[in-house]
């Protein structure tokens, strides 16, 4: 184990020694001092209340591992060709066993003639019906993993729409080029591991969430390719 800094590793035992003593609880926990070193192994447990090290990368920042590393993770996606003025055009609802946490929703699109297209991602308190759907297969990260139980969908034709939760996760606007015009495609959706964000939850087998065109003539030629990922715990 190689130290990094040991100045700093001594103004932390310092800082540490000098902390007011107090009990531990639930609301006032006690203090952890942490000192930083760098190695190619595993950090030890650190018990609450006590001084030790975690394991730091080569710049000094502490290595964490987000949860979705270690629960059952799905994913399913396709190349989508959508209907005349479609809405909601790919949905993903929820378990009646687990709960299911979207890590990442993603897509971009081409056309015949290059485009802007504006698809919204919304939230359902129930699901559609009907709208010639196609259950999508749904890929387990780790063979050890069980079958997935959330069940994403994509429509053929216009389902009638589940209730709406008021308002939208997010409404991105994307470019779709032309097939092979060397302009890049714009990718649509939300990366929430990237971005640090709690990841849209859903509860129960009625709570869906689904990828909406708002109506909008869907472009001749067009193909939205898609990729959803999830959890379940």
């Amino acid at each position: 184990m190689r130290i990094l800094i040991l100045p700093i590793l001594l103004a932390t035992l310092a800082l540490f020694l000098a902390l007011p003593a107090h009990s531990q609880t639930a609301t006032n926990p006690a203090p952890v001092a942490i000192a930083c070193a760098y190695n190619n192994g595993s950090p030890p447990t650190l018990a609450i209340g006590t001084f030790g090290w975690t394991q730091c990368d080569i710049h000094g920042s502490i290595i964490s591992s987000p949860a979705s590393l270690f629960a059952s993770t799905y994913s399913a996606g396709g190349d989508y060709l959508g209907y005349t003025t479609p809405t909601d055009i790919i949905t993903i609802c929820g378990s009646a066993t687990k709960t299911v946490r979207i890590i990442s929703i993603l897509g971009n699109g081409q056309a015949t003639a290059a485009t802007q297209v504006d698809m919204a991602l919304l939230k359902r308190s129930t699901p559609d019906t009907g709208g010639t759907p196609t259950t999508v297969p749904a890929v387990p990260r780790d063979s050890a993993d069980p079958a997935a139980t959330a069940v994403v969908t994509t429509y053929g034709s216009a389902p009638t729409l589940g209730t709406a939760v008021p308002g939208e996760i997010f409404d991105i606007q994307n470019n779709w080029p032309a097939p092979g015009g060397g302009n890049p495609s714009s990718f649509w959706g939300r990366d929430y591991i990237r971005s640090n964000e709690k990841p849209p939850t859903l509860h129960g087998t009625t709570e869906c969430l689904a990828i909406n065109f708002l109506g909008a003539a869907f472009p001749a030629g067009g193909k939205f390719s898609y990729t959803i990922a999830w959890t379940e715990e």
